[in-house]
C-alpha cells in the first residue's frame, strides 16, 4: 500500500481495504492500528493547498483556508503566446511574502512564473511527488519555471531562504 495519494478516490479505495482487511483478518493491536493508519490518512502540511479549475472564460480559485475566488483572463505575453491563449495571475501573502503566481496556458500544458516581495535571498522550487523537478536559484533574476504544469499533475511550490521554507503552495489542478 502505498502512502498518502491526494486523489480522493485512490484515499476511498485505501480505506476499504483496510477495513476489509480489518473485518477479514486477525485482530490488529493498536499499535498496528495506528500504523497502518498513518500510511493512509494525510499528513498535516504546511503547504496552502489551492485548487485550480480552469473553465473557458475563467479560473476558478479554491483554497484549503477556504478564500473562494474566480480570476478572469489578463493578457500575457509569454512563451508559445499567441492568439486564444490566456493567463491568469494569482496574488497570495504568507509568512511576510507577497506572492504573484501567473498561469499562461500553452500546447503543452500551464507555464508559472511567480514574483515574490521582498526577493533577496529567495529561490522557489517545483516540486511532485516529493521529487524537486526544476529551482529557480534566485528569484530577483529569474521568475519562470520551464517544466509545463499538466491538467493531471499537482505541483507544489516551495519558497526557500537557503534551507529554510518561507512559503508552501500546493495546486491541485483540473479542466
Amino acid at each position: 500500500m502505498k502512502p498518502f495519494d491526494p486523489s480522493d478516490f485512490m484515499q476511498k479505495i485505501k480505506l476499504k481495504e483496510a477495513e476489509y482487511l480489518m473485518a477479514t483478518g486477525p485482530d490488529l493491536s493498536p499499535t498496528e492500528v495506528k500504523n497502518l493508519l498513518d500510511q493512509i490518512l494525510p499528513k498535516p502540511s504546511g503547504a496552502v493547498q489551492i485548487l485550480l479549475q480552469v473553465l473557458e472564460d475563467r479560473l476558478k480559485v479554491i483554497t484549503s483556508d477556504l478564500e473562494n475566488l474566480e480570476v478572469f483572463p489578463t493578457p500575457i505575453l509569454a512563451r508559445d503566446s499567441g492568439p486564444g491563449r490566456k493567463g491568469f495571475t494569482l496574488h497570495r501573502s504568507q509568512n511576510g511574502l507577497d506572492l504573484q503566481f501567473s498561469f499562461t496556458e500553452s500546447s503543452e500544458g500551464l507555464f508559472l512564473s511567480l514574483k515574490v516581495n521582498p526577493h533577496k535571498g529567495l529561490s522557489a522550487e517545483l516540486v511532485s511527488n516529493g521529487i524537486v523537478l526544476e529551482t529557480l536559484e534566485r528569484l530577483d533574476l529569474q521568475s519562470m519555471f520551464d517544466t509545463p504544469i499538466q491538467l493531471d499533475f499537482s505541483p507544489e511550490i516551495r519558497i526557500l531562504s537557503g534551507s529554510e521554507i518561507r512559503a508552501n503552495f500546493h495546486f491541485l489542478l483540473k479542466s
